[in-house]
């Protein structure tokens, strides 16, 4: 039964009060992630409580009634690129936090927080990612953000022939040898700087003059050599050392070179796969891949290395001319004219999603493009579609995306603790509510 809400004057009082509230209990829902629960007590944008029949609270509390629907998570872009961002700095730069438009269509899809990640069709170091959570109405748009950094992105653009993604990779790897010498070198200026800390109190007792003084009766040639040994000690006392020039962009590879931030790679063919893990394995990085097209041919080695994959937008099969740059699929000759995409298309699988999974490759969902961040539960279904299993490729957009982000004890459960991102779904799997930090940002127009 599709689930209904207070009609009349009654939903209108009940959406004022979820709109600007933190507070809300949610009852009668059908909650995949807590068996045997059915209700949800959400107090300061968090979820408190999950409890079979409707919690005692005190006070007045909003009421949501959800009448059978199935409660889950709020749905995560886990790949939502932005244009025209700076290579040394974030991709929020490319975010409108006041596209009020933009938010509303993603609520209605149950989309309740972005990764924003930068312009992946440059090749090179493109930036850091972020992670915002869509919340309906804040005091400062800074509050929306669950964290600017949590990713280094580098691509190796896109469409490039095999010659130019070898010269690309030799560029990558040299711009890591740099930012590993650029790290050593901060590392030699602390260690020396702690050593000339540590002599200073020594050089500070000899130009102080605490030391005893010369007895009186000392001759005046063994003061003035006392005062020579003194002067030469003081000139060859410890020198601070000099601190190395700063560079923006080789501080954030150092994040990842020291593993505080993984690197997430835009790579398609089974070759730049091959060639990202040896990357990761020579220079110690947490790795994480976008696109991955060709990934299932490398679906064992993903696995035993602990990769993740964040797939990109499902095409289907069905849809003309949907690959321009490659093959059709079908096709059995490359078009008239064809470059070297077309001589060699990418291997682009249907079932492929299901092949990473089956070998244990932890996967994500995103749809490529800020733009089109509201259709990410639509990919989800595509990828089902094609043999991922349905449960999987919801994951792949609440908790799987969650702990690609590393932020699996924030977002992507219904559980105590998380924040109340939460979206009602009906049997058909359509969106009929979608809660932000316990505010309610959409509800489907009664039929």
């Amino acid at each position: 039964m599709r689930p209904c809400f207070l009609g009349g004057l009654a939903a209108l009082a009940l959406c004022a009060q979820l709109a600007s509230a933190q507070n809300v209990v949610i009852v009668n829902a059908k909650i995949p992630d807590a068996p045997g629960k059915d209700a949800v007590l959400v107090a300061g944008g968090k979820i408190v409580q999950l409890v079979s029949g409707r919690p005692r609270v005190p006070g007045r509390m909003p009421v949501l009634d959800a009448q059978g629907a199935t409660l889950l998570p709020g749905r995560i872009d886990a790949w939502a690129a932005v244009e025209g961002n700076s290579r040394l700095g974030t991709a929020l730069d490319g975010f409108d936090p006041y596209d009020v438009d933009f938010m509303a269509e993603a609520y209605s899809q149950g989309v309740t927080a972005l990764c924003l990640t930068p312009d992946h069709h440059r090749e090179g170091i493109n930036g850091l990612a972020a992670v915002v959570r869509l919340l309906p109405k804040v005091a400062k748009p800074e509050e929306r953000v669950l964290s600017d950094a949590v990713a280094l992105c580098a691509g190796l653009g896109v469409g490039e022939g095999a010659l130019t993604r070898v010269e690309h990779w030799g560029k990558l790897r040299e711009a890591f040898a740099e930012a590993k010498r650029y790290q050593e070198a901060w590392l030699d200026y602390r260690e020396e700087l702690d050593a000339y800390v540590k002599e200073l109190p020594a050089v500070a007792e000899v130009d102080s003059g605490t030391k005893p003084a010369p007895e009186k009766d000392a001759k005046d040639k063994d003061a003035k050599d006392k005062d020579a040994k003194d002067k030469d000690a003081k000139d060859k006392g410890p020198k601070a050392p000099s601190e190395p020039p700063r560079d923006r962009g080789k501080d954030a590879m150092v994040r990842a070179l020291s593993g505080e931030l993984p690197l997430r790679l835009h790579v398609e063919r089974v070759s730049d796969v091959i060639n990202a893990l040896e990357l990761a394995e020579e220079f110690k990085l947490r790795l994480v891949l976008e696109g991955g097209r060709e990934a299932y041919l490398a679906a064992s080695e993903l696995a035993a290395a602990e990769v993740a994959v964040v797939l990109g937008p499902a095409i289907p099969p069905t849809v003309s001319g949907a690959q321009p740059d490659e093959y059709a699929r079908g096709e059995s000759a490359p078009r008239p004219r064809a470059g070297w995409r077309e001589l060699h298309p990418v291997r682009d699988r249907e079932g492929g999603a299901a092949l990473l999974d089956a070998a244990g490759v932890t996967l994500a969902i995103g749809t490529g493009s800020l733009a089109r961040s509201r259709f990410v539960g639509l990919n989800a279904e595509l990828y089902a579609a094609e043999g991922l299993d349905p449960a999987r490729a919801e994951a792949a957009v609440t908790r799987a995306a969650a702990r690609v982000l590393g932020l699996e004890g924030q977002v992507g459960r219904v559980a105590v603790g998380h924040f109340a991102d939460l979206t009602l779904v009906d049997d058909d799997g359509a969106v009929v509510a979608t809660v932000v930090g316990g505010q309610l940002a959409y509800r489907r127009k009664p039929q």
